[in-house]
């Protein structure tokens, strides 16, 4: 099972770095950022590149 985990500006980032130092590596879990800028088109592209990396494993 793969997980995302997005939030505004690299705050998902940070969580899955504390996750792994608690838990150690978690490699099905994928972050996204919200940055400025993003626009809606860009968001999309970014789930479906780690939708799509899921898919083809």
């Amino acid at each position: 099972m793969n997980i995302i985990l997005a939030g505004h500006g690299k705050i998902a980032y940070e969580m899955k770095n504390s996750i792994e130092m608690i838990a150690g590596q978690y490699p099905n879990l994928h972050t996204i950022t919200f940055e400025p800028g993003d626009s809606i088109d860009s968001l999309k592209d970014k789930y479906l590149k780690i939708i799509n990396q899921s898919v083809s494993k």
